[in-house]
């Protein structure tokens, strides 16, 4: 039924209009109209949600004509390099390369062949049904994020029953710094992935062919070697992955965070066996030894006693031997004792005889400097 479509949608733009030339990007919205790249479009300034060429009308036909939508300093642009939101559009022979999006189908029963991708976040996006993905060339992306060749998605509580078609496409040297992925489907049921190469892929996950909460029939399609991966996930396995993920953390936690002393706790007393009770002459020896152990302390409380009078005797000698060197000084400066060239030389006073020593009177305090007096 769907391919009867196209042969009509077909038939019609090629009897009822020439091709419209395109030089530059812009809206193509004549409805069965054949539109046609006349040149190579370098694109300057794309920003988010901008689209190139934004194709509005029913049965609209873009022929790339093996010319390209790039940009102009060769580095990765935001935006896209076309979108189709209207029914039955063909989008073929167009080469698109340094855009984030290539090709936005949002359309049912929209048709994208033979096109050449380079250098993209996302190749083909998909977000509408009965669209029909073949032939295409889809290679050397390198993002700093997710990036996936073709890309279908519904935003849908449960899958959609899709009805998309995604065949002979060849898809390489994917790199993504999170995901990198071949074919990826989220939410869509009755997808056909049949006959496509998908090698080289490099990401933190790297899948050739990844299914989530969806389904899909997989017919002779080229993974590469030598462990090609075909994910499928639903809800349910998320879901109790995650469980299964958060029990195991709480069991750790539980495990080895207890403490030691209430795992080796004694249980309830009607757990204590007789032979557990000690015995009277148990209890006597225990008292003996106690008394012994307080004979013991009392013993070393008199070592002690006697080992602090020792050091008091010993700082008072100090405190002493300290006074005689400080008496011993002062008479020195008093009597104006000194040596010169290796004689005595003594200043007698008054005229006295005999050397007259005055020895002054010192009082020391502890913890002060000396006062004389």
């Amino acid at each position: 039924m769907y391919s009867a479509l196209f042969v009509i949608y077909a038939i019609i733009a090629a009897v009822t209009a020439t091709p419209i030339d395109v030089q530059e990007c812009g809206v193509l919205d004549s409805p069965l109209a054949t539109y046609r790249l006349v040149n190579d479009i370098m694109i300057s300034n794309l920003s988010y949600g901008y689209v190139c060429l934004n194709i509005k009308g029913n049965g609209i036909t873009l022929d790339g004509n093996g010319f390209q939508l790039s940009s102009v300093s060769g580095s990765l642009l935001p935006g896209t390099g076309v979108q189709f939101s209207g029914p039955g559009t063909t989008v073929t022979n167009l080469r698109v390369s340094n855009l984030r999006t290539a090709i936005h189908a949002n359309a049912k029963f929209g048709k994208v062949h033979r096109n050449t991708i380079t250098r993209a976040v996302n190749g083909i996006d998909v977000t509408a049904t009965h669209n029909d993905i073949s032939n295409n060339i889809i290679k050397e992306f390198v993002a700093e994020e997710a990036t996936s060749g073709i890309y279908v998605y519904f935003p849908a509580i449960v899958p959609i029953d899709s009805s998309i078609s995604i065949t002979n496409n060849i898809i390489s040297d994917i790199q993504g710094d999170t995901f990198a992925l071949g074919i990826s489907v989220y939410y869509a049921k009755k997808v056909n992935i049949a006959n496509n190469q998908i090698f080289n892929l490099r990401g933190l996950v790297s899948d050739e062919i990844s299914i989530i909460n969806g389904d899909a029939q997989l017919v002779d399609n080229i993974l590469s070697p030598p462990t090609p991966k075909v994910v499928e996930y639903s809800t349910t396995t998320m879901v109790v992955s995650g469980l299964a993920l958060l029990a195991s953390v709480l069991y750790y936690h539980l495990s080895y965070t207890s403490s030691p002393a209430s795992s080796s706790s004694p249980s309830s007393s009607s757990s204590i066996s007789p032979s557990s009770i000690p015995s009277s002459s148990s209890v006597n020896q225990t008292v003996e030894k106690k008394e012994e152990i307080k004979a013991d302390d009392e013993e070393d409380d008199d070592d002690d006693d006697e080992e602090d009078e020792e050091e008091e005797v010993v700082v008072e000698e100090t405190t002493k031997l300290s006074e005689e060197e400080v008496k011993k000084k002062e008479e020195e400066r008093n009597n104006n004792i000194f040596e010169k060239d290796g004689e005595k030389n003594i200043l007698e006073q008054d005229g006295a005889d005999e050397l007259r020593l005055r020895r002054p009177t010192v009082s020391w305090h502890i913890g002060s400097s000396p006062n004389l007096t």
